[in-house]
């Protein structure tokens, strides 16, 4: 590698390739505490995930990463 080149890592989510796709007629036929309970389910999924990633950039010398939400 030459100097001043530099690696990007991005965050990459598996958890998406494991789940079958659901028609419109489906998701509609859900029980809403079983959508918030999918729902709960993935954001601790991606919270873990961007545990793992910030161990990963505090192991390198690197500040953790917080993401906010955009104005728009």
């Amino acid at each position: 590698m030459t100097e001043g080149s530099q690696i990007f890592l991005l965050p990459i989510s598996t958890s998406d390739s494991t789940k079958e796709p659901l028609s419109p007629v489906a998701s509609k036929a859900q029980d809403p505490s079983l959508l918030s309970n999918r729902l709960m389910i993935e954001k601790q999924q991606e919270e873990a995930e961007w545990e793992s990633i910030n161990g990963l950039l505090m192991t390198h010398g690197f500040k953790p990463l917080c993401l906010v939400k955009g104005a728009d």
